[in-house]
């Protein structure tokens, strides 16, 4: 099935550029599979907040003095006097939680979902899950 543009503007800007002949492919044409679900995005969320977890560490970790006396010092350093300090701090703090529930929610539909497959083994997926 292919694309056929209705309007002439589209028709024009199609034959010249085709994203909307290609996006058209991508959103309805492309074959998806059957137990595609809104599990599977919980997986890429938990990708996502591992790569900001990694990021954010870092900027911290330039900023942050491991020592007794220092560490209150610097910690509101980072919060006073770095720019955006402060989004940096809480988007590392909440993201441990974000990535902490994504991570829920993938072994809850590993658990929920693993015997209702017939070809996976069921105590291979609890042993797997729990291994995490």
């Amino acid at each position: 099935m292919s694309f056929e543009p209705k309007s002439p503007v589209v028709k024009w800007v199609d034959s010249r550029l085709p994203i909307i002949g290609m996006m058209h492919h991508a959103l309805y044409d492309y074959p998806t599979p059957k137990n595609l679900s809104y599990w599977w995005t919980f997986g890429s969320l938990a990708g996502f907040m591992l790569v900001v977890q990694i990021v954010t560490g870092i900027v911290l970790s330039m900023h942050y003095t491991p020592h007794v006396d220092l560490a209150f010092n610097s910690v509101e350093h980072i919060m006073r006097d770095v720019n955006y300090g402060w989004l940096i701090r809480y988007m590392h703090a909440n993201g441990a939680q974000c990535s902490l529930l994504s991570c829920i929610c993938i072994f809850s539909g590993a658990f929920t979902m693993a015997p209702t497959r017939h070809h996976v083994n069921c105590c291979g997926g609890w042993v797997w899950s729990s291994s995490f």
